[in-house]
C-alpha cells in the first residue's frame, strides 16, 4: 500500500491547528512553542515509515555532560522518553526526540495523538535542561563569590 503522505500531513496540520511551513512532498516541518517537528516519509527496504523528529532545546556547554547523562539514562527501556529515542542533533546541538511508525498502519488521528504525546515529552525535557542550566549557574555563582566557606549561608 502506498501512503498518501502529503494528505496525511495536511490532516495532521489541521488536527494540530498548526500551519505548514512549506509544501509537503516526503518531509515537512511544523513549529510551535520553540519546538521544531520534522516529519519524514521513508521507504526502508519495502517498509513505509513515518519518522517524527522533535528538536526542543539548546544544551548549554556548561551542563552538556550532565544533560547527556540524563538523556542516556532516560533511553534505558525508554523509561522517560515515552517509548521514543532521546538524542542530540549533531549539527544543531539541540536535544531531540525521535520516533518511527509503520506508515501503512497510521492514520491522521493516531499520528496526531502520538505527536501530542511526544510534544509533552519534549516540553518535560526542555524544562529539565533549563533547570540543569539554572542550577549550574547558581552553583557557579555561589562558588565565584566565595559562598562555600564555613561562614556563609548558602541559599
Amino acid at each position: 500500500m502506498k501512503i498518501d503522505f502529503p494528505r496525511l500531513i495536511q490532516e495532521l496540520s489541521v488536527n494540530l491547528q498548526q500551519p505548514l511551513m512549506e509544501p509537503v512532498e516526503d518531509a515537512c516541518r511544523i513549529s510551535w512553542d520553540s519546538i521544531d517537528m520534522h516529519v519524514y516519509y521513508h521507504n526502508d527496504s519495502g517498509e513505509n515509515l513515518v519518522i517524527l523528529l522533535l528538536e526542543f532545546s539548546d544544551i548549554p556547554k556548561e551542563v552538556e555532560h550532565r544533560v547527556f547523562q540524563l538523556l542516556l539514562n532516560a533511553n534505558y527501556l525508554w523509561v522517560a522518553s515515552d517509548y521514543a529515542t532521546l538524542s542530540i542533533n549533531p549539527e544543531t546541538r539541540k536535544a531531540s526526540i525521535c520516533d518511527k511508525h509503520n506508515a501503512d498502519l497510521l492514520n491522521a488521528d493516531d499520528l496526531t495523538a502520538r505527536v501530542k504525546e511526544l510534544y509533552q515529552t519534549a516540553l518535560y525535557w526542555k524544562e529539565i535542561i533549563e533547570d540543569e542550566s539554572h542550577n549550574h549557574i547558581n552553583v557557579d555563582a555561589a562558588e565565584t563569590i566565595g559562598m562555600n566557606d564555613n561562614f556563609a549561608i548558602r541559599i
